[in-house]
């Protein structure tokens, strides 16, 4: 078996059954296996959960289930022991996978040298009411000639490669349970899968990539954690789980210097969480730290009108900090 999906479920069997029939359209037979992990979803769920599996007969499923809800961070953990491929995927209830392009990349993805841990594969597309990044539909082919070849760190971390997507890596079995450190995080409620794939980078030695490969499908319409409207008060409790993802990015940062892009890694996400909080109404006092980092010890540099609008937010954020720190007491 070469491939094993692991998928967390939790109330969400519609579209599951989506994701599961793009699974089987792809035909891979026993070189599939697909464990779905239901975390605690209501007995209604439960029933139409045994029904769907039922129904997909042509996937070889295992399902594992969790007598209380406890996260995807979890559920993807508990998963991973029913594992039997040579390769692990962590692939969301809520969005599918092109079948057309996996059936296609299929033979070269199987023939990686042995010695592989990682193989990373190009970004995810994103399906918005019928517009697809690849311009491709689901079900539709690449007419490519692309190919798996052999990869460095460098090679992966690129200005625009999103390479800390955890849906994009194909992972060794046998490099998980030589490392039992890289797990996700139960504890935290977002950015865990970016964690995840940080310390997966900073342990992996021998790496493929197939950047022409985009299998997976994410759905903007699915509902996660970090979907939807976000109010200023759960912005606020995601502050916590940012700040220690930026800690965790740091620290990668200052032990892998020497690639050219790895301080792109952090404006990329810098431009994305602090807008987000900013834009929130949540105190600067609660994320201070961070704005400080890119003005002053990474030099964040805007590449567009967006992020000089940023740029300067974070500035006068800084301004307005030191302001009151520094400004005499009059009492």
């Amino acid at each position: 078996m070469f491939l094993t999906v692991i998928i967390p479920h939790y109330n969400n069997v519609a579209l599951l059954g989506r994701c599961l029939q793009s699974l089987s359209a792809a035909g891979l037979g026993d070189g599939l296996q697909v464990v779905v992990v239901d975390d605690g979803s209501s007995p209604g769920q439960h029933e139409q959960f045994d029904a769907l599996i039922r129904q997909t007969d042509s996937l070889s499923i295992q399902p594992v289930y969790n007598t209380v809800n406890r996260g995807a961070s979890a559920a993807r953990n508990r998963g991973l022991l029913s594992a039997k491929g040579r390769f692990v995927w962590f692939v969301d209830a809520d969005d599918e996978v092109d079948s057309g392009v996996l059936r296609q990349w299929w033979p070269r993805l199987e023939a990686v040298d042995e010695r592989v841990e990682l193989i990373h594969l190009g970004p995810m597309v994103r399906w918005n009411s019928g517009r697809v990044g690849a311009s491709l539909r689901p079900g539709e082919t690449h007419n490519d000639h692309g190919q798996v070849e052999n990869a460095t760190l460098a090679d992966i971390i690129t200005p625009r490669s999103h390479c800390l997507d955890h849906t994009t890596y194909w992972i060794s079995r046998k490099f998980l349970s030589r490392n039992p450190d890289i797990r996700y995080l139960e504890t935290v409620s977002i950015l865990e899968d970016s964690v995840f794939v940080l310390r997966l980078l900073d342990q992996t030695r021998h790496v493929a990539m197939a950047h022409d490969c985009r299998l997976y499908i994410r759905h903007d319409e699915a509902h996660s954690v970090t979907s939807g409207a976000w109010s200023k008060e759960k912005s606020a409790g995601f502050v916590p789980d940012i700040l220690f993802f930026f800690t965790q990015l740091f620290g990668f940062m200052d032990r892998h210097e020497e690639l050219t892009h790895v301080v792109d890694l952090y404006h990329r996400y810098a431009y994305v969480y602090m807008r987000v909080l900013a834009v929130k109404g949540v105190p600067d006092s609660l994320y201070r730290s961070m704005f400080y980092n890119p003005v002053v010890r990474y030099g964040f540099i805007p590449r567009n009108m967006k992020e000089r609008l940023l740029k300067n937010t974070m500035i006068h954020a800084f301004i307005s900090f030191a302001c009151r720190v520094l400004r005499p007491s009059h009492e």
